[in-house]
């Protein structure tokens, strides 16, 4: 028997046209989530960000999400979504919950094309803030005042509002609880959203490196970020007196030395977090109690809704100083370690972190040739029993250790080199969070 096949249309489906699609993580303690369609990474974002979008034929499609956990050299699957997509529309998955077992909430709007003639910005109003409740948000003119009934949008945690167009201004978010304009929980500086874009202004839950309770980012469609401060969110700096070379000082952020914000500073000294007004300064460190001694000036600029550390140090002769902005903010996935080298007494030095027990000669420095005054290096860590080791750089004499510490997931922790009284060794301290 002759059997004959006919020719047919074929099963697979066919694209009408496209989508985008990208990710927002609203988990506070997570690692970067990666997004992937299917099995194909396209994506991935850290807490308090979004992904750039990524433009597939409108199929269906299983999403993934991923993210590497304490113990697996390869990502862990932590949730999946099927989505039968639809031509001309931008999705955004956003994850929020526990990392064990993330929601994943699906936002979707049109595509905008966008003339070359426009001169308004589309903008979105979103709460991924999830020890929030319901709010209202308003966006109006800076000096404007809400009054109930003209606020943007009224969104619960895990709601994205419509889109609505607005011409090209400066604009105040002012964040309320809801049908009460006076009970203002934000109220930010003035934004600048560009024309012919897309925006979504976004609330999460405020961490360690935030000065304001709510922490808000203007979100645009392409995939950049801006942050939102406060209109009252002054800088808070954390200063460091890390050279023996400098003598204890009064410090003081004005020309004429009347604005004295630190007395008494001696070496080793840590200060809790100062206000210090958004701008630019000239710090002065002088003699205790003698403002004709002056010993160091540096020029440092603060940018307000923003945490800062200031590390003053240098040998005798080329004292200085420089400004840092530390990560505070913990993961559960992992402890974070930061190491800052200030001892002055060995100009470069190796920094070994060795598990409890291991032969320093046989092991490899995790940080080499660390200077005075470079910026901290930083590390991530398991939990564990580990072992730290100060040398020369290229030797195996020991300066400090073995200083063993034994950190958790989720922990910070930032270490100083000093100098000891013997020249011959160093002192490598743990400095508390403030």
């Amino acid at each position: 028997m002759l059997l004959a096949a006919c020719a047919g249309e074929s099963n697979f489906p066919t694209a009408s046209g496209s989508s985008t699609f990208r990710i927002v993580n609203a988990i506070p303690t997570s690692p970067s989530i990666a997004l992937l369609i299917e099995e194909r990474s396209i994506a991935a974002a850290e807490y308090k960000g979004t992904s750039a979008p990524s433009e597939f034929d409108d199929l269906d499609y299983t999403f993934n999400f991923e993210a590497f956990l304490p113990g697996s050299a390869a990502r862990t699957r932590l949730a999946s979504m099927f989505v039968d997509t639809q031509r001309d529309l931008a999705y955004t998955f956003l994850v929020s919950g526990d990392l064990a077992t993330p929601t994943i909430t699906l936002w979707q709007q049109p595509l905008r094309e966008w003339s070359a003639t426009a001169t308004v910005f589309a903008v979105r109003f979103a709460h991924a803030a999830d020890s929030l409740g319901a709010v209202d948000m308003y966006f109006q003119a800076p000096g404007v005042a809400p009054v109930l009934g003209e606020q943007v949008a009224t969104v619960q945690f895990g709601e994205e509002s419509p889109a609505v167009d607005l011409p090209a201004a400066d604009y105040v978010l002012t964040v309320t609880t809801p049908n009460d304009p006076n009970d203002v929980l934000f109220r930010s500086t003035v934004i600048k959203p560009a024309v012919a874009a897309g925006y979504s202004v976004t609330l999460f839950a405020a961490d360690a490196n935030d000065i304001d309770p709510i922490a808000v980012r203007l979100l645009a469609d392409n995939g950049a970020e801006q942050r939102v401060v406060g209109e009252n969110s002054t800088p808070l700096v954390r200063y460091f007196h890390a050279t023996q070379n400098l003598a204890t000082s009064d410090v003081y952020t004005d020309d004429m030395l009347m604005d004295q914000i630190i007395a008494n500073h001696s070496y080793r000294d840590v200060t809790a977090e100062l206000p210090l007004a958004a701008g630019s300064y000239t710090l002065t460190y002088t003699a205790a109690g003698n403002v004709g001694a002056i010993l160091l000036e540096d020029d440092i600029a603060a940018v307000q809704g923003t945490k800062y550390e200031y590390y003053a140090l240098g040998e005798a002769g080329s004292l200085g100083g420089f400004l840092w902005q530390p990560d505070r903010r913990p993961v559960e996935t992992l402890a974070k370690f930061s190491f800052l080298h200030t001892a002055t007494n060995h100009d470069t030095v190796d920094l070994y972190i060795l598990s409890a027990g291991d032969d320093l000669a046989a092991a490899s420095p995790r940080f080499v040739n660390l200077r005075i005054g470079s910026a901290p290096v930083n590390a991530s860590l398991q939990a564990g029993d580990f072992e730290l080791y100060l040398t020369p750089n290229g030797a195996k004499t020991v300066l400090a250790g073995p200083i063993a510490f034994s950190p958790a997931l989720g922990d910070i922790l930032n270490y100083l080199s000093y100098d000891n009284v013997d020249p011959a060794i160093a002192d490598v301290v743990a400095i508390p969070l403030p």
